[in-house]
Parts: C-alpha cells; sequence; structure tokens
C-alpha cells in the first residue's frame, strides 16, 4: 500500500513539471457551473498556444480551443460557434469532470500537423444522443413533504424536446408545493437537473434544487425545493406560500434545475387526429394496445368504442405505476380507424383522469353512449353531501326557484334532496347529489373567475362542448341553484 501511494504522488508531481515547448498538460477545473481547463503557470509559459487555436482531438475532429493567460473556457468544433467544452469535458471525465475532489488532466501535444489534446487517465465515455436524456423512472422527487422520495439505482433514457448535456438527467414531480412563481413545477412534469452533489448548498443559493435528506444507509428522501438562507440559515421552500419552509440541515444537493418539460405540452391537443404514434412523439417505435411504455412514456390505448367509462374517466389497470406517472391517451371507435388524441392522463380515484373531448369528439369515439357529461369530481360530491346535511336539519325548509316555491322533505335514496311544491303545487321531485355538486363546482368557478351564477353555467362545467341544450332538460340545475342561494341567506353555525 504504501509503495502504491508513493508511485501515485510521484505520478502527481510528474504532471505538474513544467512543460515542454512539445507538450504541455492542462488541469480540468471548474467554474461554480460548468468544467474548464487551467493552463500550467510554471515553465516557459511562452510556449504556450494564445487565442483561437485549431487543435484536433484523439478521433481526429478539428477544434478552436480559446487559450487565455491561464485558462481555457471556450472550445467548439471548427466552423460552429456554440461553446461545447463543457460537454466534451464531461463526455472524457463524466459529469462531475472539474468539479471538487476530481483529478482530470488534458495533454496538448505539439506535432508537424498542429496542436492535438487528449485525455489522460481514467475517461468516462458518456455519449448524449439529441432528444435523449438520462431518467429516473422508480425515483420520487417529492415536490411536498407529504410524499417520501427515496433514492433509486434503476435508469433508462426518454425521449424529451431539446438537447441535454451529459451532466444532466431527467426526474417526474410529485406533488403540488412547488406548483407557484414564474417556473411552476406541476405534478408530473419532467424537472431537467444538472449534477450538482459535492457542490454545497452555497451553489444553488436561491435556485431549484434536488436535495437528499437523511443518510444513504439508513434511508433518503429526495424532495424538489429552492434553497435559500435567512439570517445565516439556510432553508427548504416551497413555491407556494402556504406550505412551510424546513430546515435544510444534513441536506445534500444531488442536481440543479435547469428547465422544466411540462407533460401537458408533449401530447397532440385533444381532438386531434393523429396518424402515425410514433412520429407524432418521436419514438422509436409506436405504442400497442391498451398500455404501452416506449422511451420513458407510458401510453393508454383505447382501441374499440366503448371502453372508456365515461368521456373523462378509464378504469383500466396498469401494473408498476411510477411516481407521478402521467399518461398519453389515445382513442378510437375502431381497429381500422384512425386514433385521436385525448391528452395526458393522471390516476386519480381508481381510475384515469382526463380532460373530456367535444359531444362531437366523443360521438365518434363511442357512437353508441348517451353520455354527454362530465365527471363530478370527488371534492365536489363531498361537499354535496355536506350541502344534504346541512339542509335536511332545517324542519320544513322552503326554497324558492324564480316565483315557485318548494318545501324540502327529506333525503332522496341517493343521498341528494326531495323536493315538493305541496298539495297545490308541482310533485315531489328530487335534486340530486350530482345536481348539488356540479352546482357548488360552478359557484367556486365564478368565485374564481367572476361572472354570473346561473343555470347555463353549471351546464357549461357540466355537459360536453357542443352538447345541445334540449339535452340537459332533465337536470334540476335550477332547484340545486335555488338550494345554494337559501344557504346564502343564512349565518354559519
Amino acid at each position: 500500500m504504501t509503495r502504491e501511494m508513493v508511485d501515485a504522488r510521484l505520478a502527481t508531481y510528474r504532471r505538474r513539471r513544467a512543460p515542454s515547448g512539445e507538450a504541455f498538460d492542462a488541469k480540468v477545473s471548474w467554474n461554480q457551473r460548468d468544467p474548464i481547463l487551467f493552463l500550467p503557470t510554471k515553465g516557459d509559459r511562452a510556449a504556450l498556444p494564445l487565442g483561437d487555436t485549431d487543435v484536433r482531438l484523439p478521433d481526429g475532429s478539428a477544434w478552436r480551443f480559446r487559450f487565455k493567460k491561464v485558462a481555457v473556457n471556450v472550445a467548439h468544433p471548427v466552423g460552429r460557434d456554440r461553446n461545447e467544452l463543457p460537454d466534451l469535458l464531461r463526455r472524457w471525465f463524466g459529469p462531475r469532470a472539474g468539479q471538487p475532489g476530481t483529478d482530470g488532466r488534458v495533454r496538448f501535444r505539439r506535432t508537424p500537423d498542429g496542436w492535438w489534446v487528449e485525455p489522460l487517465g481514467e475517461v468516462v465515455e458518456l455519449p448524449t444522443e439529441r432528444n435523449r436524456v438520462l431518467a429516473f423512472p422508480t425515483l420520487r422527487a417529492a415536490a411536498g413533504w407529504a410524499g417520501e422520495g427515496s433514492l433509486a439505482p434503476e435508469a433508462e433514457t426518454v425521449v424529451l424536446p431539446g438537447s441535454f448535456a451529459a451532466d444532466q438527467f431527467a426526474v417526474r414531480v410529485a406533488g403540488d408545493s412547488m406548483d407557484g412563481g414564474v417556473r411552476p413545477l406541476r405534478d408530473g412534469d419532467w424537472a431537467i437537473f444538472a449534477w450538482a452533489r459535492g457542490q454545497g448548498l452555497a451553489a444553488v443559493d436561491g435556485k431549484i434544487a434536488l436535495v437528499a435528506l437523511g443518510d444513504e444507509d439508513a434511508g433518503v428522501e429526495l424532495h424538489i425545493k429552492r434553497i435559500v438562507r435567512d439570517g445565516g440559515t439556510w432553508f427548504l421552500r416551497s413555491d407556494k406560500p402556504a406550505v412551510e419552509a424546513r430546515p435544510a440541515r444534513g441536506a445534500v444537493p444531488y442536481g440543479r434545475l435547469v428547465r422544466i418539460v411540462s407533460v401537458d405540452h408533449l401530447a397532440p391537443p385533444v381532438g386531434e387526429t393523429v396518424a402515425d404514434l410514433a412520429g407524432s412523439f418521436g419514438l422509436s417505435r409506436g405504442p400497442v394496445a391498451p398500455y404501452d411504455r416506449v422511451d420513458g412514456h407510458l401510453f393508454l390505448l383505447a382501441d374499440e368504442g366503448g371502453v372508456l367509462d365515461a368521456p373523462d374517466r378509464w378504469t383500466l389497470r396498469v401494473p408498476s405505476l411510477r411516481p407521478g406517472e402521467t399518461a398519453f391517451l389515445l382513442a378510437r371507435a375502431s381497429a381500422d380507424a384512425a386514433w385521436t388524441s385525448l391528452g395526458v392522463a393522471r390516476w386519480s380515484e381508481g381510475a384515469w383522469m382526463f380532460e373530456a373531448p367535444s359531444r362531437e369528439v366523443w360521438g365518434r369515439l363511442s357512437p353508441a353512449s348517451r353520455a354527454s357529461s362530465r365527471t363530478l369530481p370527488t371534492r365536489w360530491g363531498l361537499a354535496a353531501d355536506g350541502l344534504v346535511e346541512r339542509v335536511i336539519a332545517e324542519p320544513s325548509l322552503t326554497v324558492t326557484r324564480g316565483v315557485v316555491a318548494g318545501t324540502v322533505v327529506g333525503r332522496s335514496a341517493q343521498g341528494g334532496l326531495r323536493v315538493s311544491g305541496g298539495t297545490n303545487g308541482f310533485a315531489e321531485r328530487t335534486v340530486s347529489r350530482i345536481d348539488l355538486g356540479w352546482a357548488l363546482a360552478a359557484q367556486d368557478d365564478v368565485a374564481r373567475k367572476g361572472g354570473i351564477l346561473d343555470e347555463a353555467r353549471v351546464n357549461r362545467l357540466r355537459d360536453l362542448d357542443g352538447t345541445e341544450k334540449a339535452a340537459t332538460r332533465w337536470i334540476d340545475t335550477g332547484w340545486a341553484l335555488a338550494v345554494l342561494a337559501w344557504v346564502a341567506t343564512v349565518q354559519p353555525r
């Protein structure tokens, strides 16, 4: 062991010797963002190149290196302008090239054909392909504190728009606490990070980062948070003000956010016909029904009419669903029909939920279906249950719809309300739980966006676009709104 240590130390000293006029070594260093090359500071510096100099790589390709007084921080293939030196060094020495704790070096040699450069020591080849980036599909990167992250070794490549450097990787966002600010990270989006392990919190001050909490032996939690410093203390902060910040004690940054790829922007518009699945999504092959993962993306294919449970819901089970995973949903009426995009589907409440298409598109995909309504979200169903409990607690409550009055006489069999016009009025009728839920959803929509709370507003939320007005005549929207009007007149208990 002693002999090996001495040999390693002597090798280091030899590399540090003043260069001759024919060759010199440059150390791969770090400028807090990218790897660069530091030139030797001793020996005959007049023999070093200066300014833009053509240099050949080991594969014979011609590059142009910009030699400054002490460093080279710009290099690119001849004929291009973009600085590709960081990409080159990461291909040679790995994603942590130049960072503290590394000792990468390159050797420049002068030959009759000009200058050549080659990496010294162990070289890590990390080729990158346009539109492909390293991803960790089973890694849970929690945007909120409720979900625990986990460091998983499984890796694959995913096809995403743009080009990626060798030190970049992608993870899906799980949670919505970073869904705010000028760069919102929504549940299911792809977050593109550059490796930042070993840099410390100061290197990602004020930035969004993938950070690890805990011990790698006992278990690590991974979170996507903004790193901030307040009064000398580091904190992990969410971009939603309602989420409380957490002290960053023991936090280790794994990656620095480079950009966000919104999953909703990757799918063709809802209702658009897709002739070539592989070509439209940039895939290596087309997906097969009923579900398939291709190039890091999950596809759900409803290949016959009537398969979907509703215009915005499908209870298809997909085994081994990944954290934060969404799916591109496409449907067609028959095996020989064209595919129609239904956008991005998200697993929730035991089903895949997605944006409902127009009534025309739904009729094309499922011509035998008479459904024309969206699925009532669970939150509004629960709100309707609370509303019913409050109303039936009032004995002989009278509600008014226009000039017609009705008395609430009890709960219906399906959880709604029974309203009667009395001996000389209209016959008893039911205001369903769904009617009340959609009225509550419309009331919330008005509070957020403004406008008028009326039957038209409720029906626009409830019915598919393009649904004929006559198709909604059976809905007791008016009585549901009458119940809400009564609630608005009483003081909360």
